[in-house]
Formats: structure tokens, C-alpha cells, sequence
């Protein structure tokens, strides 16, 4: 994608976002801070290194959820957070619906406190960088380099905890049954 087309998507999410503001009264930006996708959409703006995209360009930035990933929603519509999380705590709550068994809860309380252990410091500096990215972006003014060194910090942050929960997600895969695995495809 060239850098035209890039800026061309990134104005037609900017009039999508602010068209919703006006419509609903939901704060897109603001939503994007609080329940982030994988990547909060991006501003092409001078300066930026166009690779800061990485290989999805556009479509990379806001997940598979397109549009969808400016909300945090990347399941297409059905509220499940993907971007890199606690997946353990989730598949707990789930526990009835999943029919797990006391040793299969167990095991889950393990990953889910295992996860917190090794990832709480940078969970809580993502959450609050995509905040300050939120407020850098509602500024009047718009300082391309602190936005840059933000998508920056947000991007490292998320390099390191995307394998976490890839793996916490495969280790908690692997303690399903196939009846098990068959009723989360259910839920999707």
C-alpha cells in the first residue's frame, strides 16, 4: 500500500470515527484507549516511519476486525478482546458454559496467575500508553514526534506480550476436550 492510499484510509477512518461521534456520541479515540485491538489505528503523518505499520499496513494496524479493530472488538462484532491479554481469566469465566472440571479450573488459575506474575508491569504501561496515544490524538494541536514515540512504546509493548498470550492461549487450548473445543467454537 503506498503512503497515498495509507493517508486515503487513514482519512476515511478519521470521518468514520468523527461521523460516529456526531451520530452516537461515542468517543471512537477514547474507546480505542480504554479497549484496544492489536494496534490502535494509526496516523500517517509526516515523519512516521512508514514500516511502524508493519507487514499489514493499514489492515495490520486495525487486525482482522477492520474497521471493527478501531473499537477493540477484533472478533468481527462479539465483544472478545484480541489483543494480547489474560486469556486464562477469561476462559474462567466461561467455566460453566465450557463444562470444565475441577482440575481443568485449576490449571487455568495457574495460567491466569502465572500471566499476571510475569506481565502485570507491561499490561499496565500499555493500557497507559494507548491512553496517552488517545490524548495526543484529541489534542488541538497534534505533536507528530510524541505520537511517534508513543505508537513506538505501544508497538515494543505489544511485541512483548502478543508470544505471552499466543502461548498462554495454546497451553489452555491444549486442556480442552474436543467437546470442550467444540463448545468455545460455539461461542465465536
Amino acid at each position: 500500500m503506498t503512503q497515498h492510499h495509507r493517508s486515503t484510509a487513514l482519512m476515511a477512518a478519521t470521518t468514520l470515527a468523527a461521523t460516529l461521534f456526531l451520530l452516537t456520541g461515542t468517543d471512537v479515540l477514547a474507546q480505542t484507549a480504554t479497549h484496544p485491538g492489536p494496534h490502535p489505528p494509526r496516523p500517517m503523518m509526516g515523519g512516521m516511519d512508514p514500516g511502524m505499520m508493519g507487514a499489514g499496513g493499514m489492515m495490520g494496524m486495525m487486525g482482522t476486525g477492520g474497521m471493527a479493530g478501531m473499537h477493540g472488538d477484533m472478533s468481527g462484532g462479539k465483544g472478545h478482546d484480541m489483543g494480547p491479554h489474560n486469556a486464562a481469566s477469561h476462559f474462567l469465566q466461561m467455566a460453566d458454559k465450557l463444562n470444565l472440571d475441577d482440575a481443568q479450573i485449576a490449571q487455568l488459575k495457574t495460567l491466569r496467575d502465572a500471566y499476571i506474575t510475569a506481565h502485570a508491569t507491561d499490561t499496565e504501561r500499555l493500557k497507559a500508553a494507548r491512553a496517552d496515544l488517545a490524548t495526543a490524538l484529541h489534542a488541538d494541536v497534534i505533536d507528530t514526534d510524541a505520537v511517534n514515540r508513543i505508537l513506538k512504546e505501544v508497538d515494543t509493548l505489544e511485541d512483548k506480550l502478543w508470544p505471552a498470550f499466543v502461548n498462554q492461549l495454546r497451553d489452555i487450548k491444549a486442556l480442552l476436550t474436543a467437546d470442550q473445543r467444540q463448545r468455545l467454537g460455539a461461542m465465536r
